[in-house]
C-alpha cells in the first residue's frame, strides 16, 4: 500500500473507534503450517502492515463482532486493499488470527458463523424450563399485520449488520449466499404463500447492471 494511501486510511475508519484495543484461535480457515491453503502473502513494508492491523483494530472495536470475511468487505471499501482472495487468506485472514494469538483483538469479537453445532434443546428441570421459556417468550407480531415482510440478503458476511434490525421488529432474515438453491427458493415461497397477505421482500445485493 502507497504511503500517501496508508496516510489516509485512518480518516476513511468510523470515528467513534478507539484508536488502541486492549483484551484478550480461530480464522475463518484451519491453521496449519504457514498461511491457509497455502497462500502466498502479499509482500509489504513492515509499516504497511502495521497500518493494516491498526485498521483492523478500529474497524472490529467499532462494529463488533464481525466475521473476517466482514472484516475484508469493509477494507475493500476503504481502499485499503484489494478484492481478490489472496488479499482475504493472506492478508485479512493471517493479520486477524495474529492479532488475537497475541492479545491485542479479543476473541469474542471475532465470530464464524460458517461453522455451527447442532443440538437438541434441553434443561435440568421442569423448573429450568419454564423459566427459560419465560425469559425468552415473545409474541409473532406479524400474524396480525396487514401485510408480510422479509429481508434478503445475497452475502452471508452482512448478515449480522442486518440482523441487529430485523430482530428488533421480528422480521425473517433471508440469506441466498449469491445464488440461491431451488429448494431454498421453494421453501420461503411456500412460507410466504402460507401468510395469505401481500408480502414485501427488501434485497440487499450487488448492483451489476
Amino acid at each position: 500500500m502507497p504511503s500517501n494511501e496508508r496516510a489516509g486510511l485512518a480518516s476513511r475508519l468510523p470515528q467513534d473507534a478507539a484508536t488502541t484495543v486492549n483484551g484478550s484461535k480461530d480464522c475463518d480457515h484451519h491453521r496449519g503450517p504457514g498461511l491457509p491453503y497455502g497462500s502466498r502473502p502479499i509482500r509489504r513494508s513492515r509499516s504497511a502492515i502495521e497500518e493494516l492491523e491498526t485498521a483492523i483494530l478500529v474497524l472490529v472495536a467499532a462494529e463488533k463482532p464481525m466475521t473476517v470475511r466482514q472484516i475484508f468487505y469493509r477494507l475493500v471499501s476503504f481502499g485499503a486493499i484489494a478484492k481478490s482472495e489472496s488479499e482475504y487468506k493472506s492478508t485479512v485472514c493471517r493479520l486477524t488470527l495474529r492479532l488475537r494469538d497475541q492479545g491485542r483483538l479479543p476473541w469474542g469479537w471475532i465470530t464464524d458463523n460458517t461453522r455451527w453445532m447442532r443440538k437438541p434443546q434441553s434443561w435440568s428441570s421442569l423448573k429450568d424450563a419454564f423459566a427459560q421459556t419465560a425469559r425468552f417468550y415473545r409474541r409473532r407480531v406479524w400474524d396480525e399485520m396487514e401485510n408480510y415482510v422479509e429481508v434478503w440478503s445475497e452475502k452471508d458476511a452482512i448478515s449480522g449488520v442486518l440482523y441487529d434490525v430485523t430482530q428488533v421488529w421480528d422480521v425473517p432474515l433471508m440469506v441466498s449466499r449469491g445464488f440461491s438453491s431451488a429448494s431454498f427458493l421453494h421453501e420461503a415461497a411456500r412460507t410466504i404463500n402460507s401468510y395469505e397477505k401481500p408480502a414485501y421482500l427488501y434485497y440487499f445485493g450487488e448492483l451489476t447492471p
